[in-house]
């Protein structure tokens, strides 16, 4: 079709209504050439599609519906102190990334996954760089 324009790019984001994937989407929309396609947990909201990281097959339909190249996993639990103490967190927080994982490497999509300061002690007297090997000290800091 004349005057429409071809995208090179599909981009997926998880957890587009949170903090940091409200600011993804934001940055990727304009991005020319690119369909980017947002998440949210549970209810879908405007614009967002439904997916639930705690069901694998809910993440296993996205993805192949969508077929994405890259993928952005900005969902997760962050409430430091529920992680402590509740299991679903472990459930979202790693098993779901892992499934997101094993389901991108099916249609050959890149995984972007944005992690914490919490993956490390605390104790290094400079800056921590992308080469720290990381030492959480507490769950949150485990599951990421």
């Amino acid at each position: 079709m004349i005057g429409v324009p071809i995208m090179d790019k599909r981009i997926l984001v998880t957890g587009a209504s949170g903090m940091i994937g409200s600011a993804v989407m934001s940055s990727l929309w304009s991005k020319p050439n690119c369909d980017v396609i947002g998440t949210c947990y549970s209810n879908a909201k405007e614009g967002l599609l439904s997916l639930e990281m705690d069901q694998p097959q809910s993440i296993k339909e996205i993805i192949h519906r969508i077929m994405p190249n890259d993928i952005y996993i900005a969902s997760y639990i962050s409430d430091v102190n529920r992680c402590e103490n509740d299991g679903f967190t472990h459930i979202v927080n790693v098993n779901g990334v892992r499934n997101i994982v094993i389901e991108a490497k099916k249609i050959n999509a890149r995984v972007i996954f944005f992690s914490s300061s919490y993956v490390f002690d605390g104790k290094k007297k400079e800056p921590y760089t992308v080469w720290d090997v990381p030492r959480p000290i507490q769950q949150y800091g485990i599951q990421k």
